[in-house]
């Protein structure tokens, strides 16, 4: 019988984070969140304009 409970505990099995290559830090966390939540705020508009531009023709497929 061998004992392979050496090789389980080796750090070599340890599954690391791997860091994107195309990350900047130069910028800080704190202003990639606030762009983020920039980004959401402008698409949750431009979705709740598409919303109500569809309602609008469809009351008017209604009324004509």
């Amino acid at each position: 019988m061998i004992d392979i409970t050496p090789l389980i505990n080796d750090p070599y099995w340890l599954i690391k984070p791997e860091k994107p290559e195309d990350e900047d830090t130069s910028i800080p966390i704190e202003e990639k969140i606030k762009r983020i939540a920039y980004i959401k705020e402008l698409a949750e508009n431009k979705l709740s304009g598409l919303n109500e531009e569809f309602v609008k023709q469809k009351l008017r497929e209604r009324m004509s």
